[in-house]
């Protein structure tokens, strides 16, 4: 192992080594005036005759016993008064931990690149230090997002460019910070002439704007629109929806096969024309006569969403176009929010979203002459459990999942942002 400046010895390896997991055996006076932690690294000794850069591995568990104090010996609260008395059985703690391997850095290659064969049982462990975790963590062209928790010296700085390229995941808890993470990467975004789009759910993102002076790049749209807080509208054409997508911001269920069999001969009639709600229901009032009891629970359905207008007839906002308001542009962050939608509206939507940016970064790509992706694109999902759930099915999973495999040679990085990791 290549030797570090000020390295401090923790302890050994124990037992049977594998190469990704490990068990330690930890001098317990070593770590009495500075605790190893949870989700602290260290560094592993491997033969040098085989691996010359030092290994990091992260603390998963730590567990703390004392051999001179069997558990039989302790009947009560008492027995441990009345051993104390004997003396001090501190000399019995036996303090052991587990790790998991992370790899080492190599500046050949500049990755992290995971050790295949173990470390050899009863190799030196120490506490990792500054230089060696600051060259996986502090990126030379990064930008800081925070530190280390368990290593407070630590800068964690991220590669933009690399985001883009590999896909990213913002996983914390609500009020862990998220929202400032996604200010922090969207701003080096636009210094790298990119543009970033942000699926709002809860109308959080418009807050961008105030750390911006004019010309302010935030540009905010909502289902309505809203001159007051200089919110733009956008909208989506009727005829650009699928049968299956219909249903949903309908609210068919699942199993209302009558339902579902008019409204298909009614969109069948429609096709190739543009049409709105009004034009749909015109069409189901002709069926009337003969299902008067399924028309009218249809029409049930279509007073929920009559004003829906981020659906439209003919209007539809584009990816880009110089001469009107469009999602994206170079140095842009567009704010989609989608407050007040129902849930089913809003994974239509999103998946309609995905499914344009996916189009315009393959006719950027094959230069196509239709709407193209103007720049390299960073669109984030908040509240992406919402839009990819674990246990369910949604519209828009498979327009994000095929991002996520083949956006990147198409100019388009994902992050998805959640507090329900599962």
């Amino acid at each position: 192992m290549t030797k570090s400046k000020n390295v401090e010895l923790i302890g050994n390896i124990l037992g049977v080594t594998r190469p990704d997991i490990i068990e330690i055996l930890i001098d317990p006076k070593v770590t009495r005036i500075k605790p190893l932690e949870i989700g602290e690294y260290i560094a592993v000794e491997y033969p040098s005759e085989v691996l010359k850069h030092e290994v990091l591995a992260l603390i998963t568990e730590i567990t703390l016993e004392n051999e001179n104090i069997p558990d039989s010996l302790m009947r009560s609260p008492e027995s441990y008064d009345q051993l104390e008395k004997l003396g001090d059985f501190t000399e019995g703690e036996r303090l052991t931990a587990r790790a998991r391997v992370v790899g080492y850095y190599d500046p050949d290659l500049e990755n992290i690149i995971f050790p295949r064969f173990p470390p050899v049982p009863s190799g030196k462990v120490y506490r990792a230090n500054k230089d060696n975790l600051s060259k996986i963590f502090s990126s030379d062209n990064g930008i800081k997002v925070g530190n280390l928790r368990a290593h407070p010296e630590v800068d964690v700085k991220l590669d933009v460019q690399e985001l883009v390229r590999r896909h990213t995941a913002i996983l914390a808890i609500t009020g862990a910070g998220k929202g400032n993470t996604v200010a922090v990467l969207s701003s080096r975004i636009l210094e790298l002439n990119g543009s970033v789009i942000i699926i709002d759910p809860h109308e959080e993102y418009p807050s961008l704007r105030d750390l911006y002076s004019d010309p302010n790049p935030v540009v905010v749209f909502s289902p309505e629109g809203d001159p007051s807080k200089n919110y733009k509208p956008i909208s989506f054409r009727w005829n650009n929806f699928s049968t299956e997508e219909i249903f949903d911001i309908l609210e068919i269920r699942e199993n209302a096969t009558r339902q579902k069999g008019l409204i298909r001969d009614i969109l069948e009639q429609l096709r190739g024309k543009q049409w709105d709600i009004n034009d749909f229901e015109n069409e189901l009032k002709k069926k009337k006569e003969e299902n008067k009891g399924l028309v009218l629970s249809i029409q049930d359905h279509i007073k929920g969403i009559r004003e829906l207008s981020i659906i439209d007839k003919s209007k539809e906002t584009p990816i880009y176009e110089e001469t009107s308001d469009c999602l994206v542009s170079k140095g842009q962050i567009t704010v989609i929010s989608l407050s007040g939608l129902p849930i089913k509206v809003q994974q239509v939507v999103v998946a309609r979203l995905c499914k344009k940016l996916y189009d315009a970064g393959v006719a950027w790509r094959r230069k196509l002459s239709r709407d193209q992706l103007p720049c390299p694109t960073f669109m984030v999902i908040e509240e992406s459990h919402n839009f990819i759930p674990s246990m369910s099915s949604a519209k828009s999973s498979f327009p994000i999942s095929r991002i996520a495999a083949e956006g990147r040679k198409f100019g388009i990085g994902l992050c998805i942002v959640s507090q329900r990791p599962n």
